[in-house]
């Protein structure tokens, strides 16, 4: 009997557990978004980079992202990783730019930074070139 109850004590200690991480976690489907989203940023990020980088090197800023996926050692992915939708890029005046891109969720606090906080659907990220001190 005492070992009967041991067991039914442990598989409900195993299920609470179960539902308690999928409901802290979230259904796998928001957890898939998250990680989209992430990598959407990661590649927004990337291209600032590649933008700072640019601007360093030739005094201005590219006139689309084709001119800098073509950039010796670019490795710069510019459409989105579920649609397959390119990611926008403006050049703007005074060395700045804008960077677009659908997001699935709105980022919660602390989730992409400042910069790159974000709502659910189109967003945009106006940006400032900057020189790379060490190129």
């Amino acid at each position: 009997m005492k070992g009967r109850f041991a067991g039914a004590v442990a598989a409900a200690s195993v299920l609470t557990a179960v539902i308690l991480g999928l409901y802290l976690a979230g259904p796998p489907e928001v957890q898939r978004e998250k990680k989209l989203d992430a990598r959407r940023i990661a590649d927004l990020q990337a291209i600032a980079s590649a933008s700072d980088s640019y601007y360093t090197r030739y005094g201005e800023l590219p006139d689309s992202l084709a001119i800098l996926q073509k950039e010796p050692g670019s490795r710069l992915f510019l459409s989105d990783p579920l649609t397959g939708e390119p990611y926008r890029y403006t050049r703007l005046a005074a060395g700045s730019y804008r960077i677009c891109a659908s997001f699935a969720r709105e980022s919660g606090p602390g989730e992409s930074g400042t910069v790159w906080a974000h709502r659910s659907g189109r967003c945009c990220f106006q940006l400032k070139a900057r020189r790379s001190e060490n190129r």
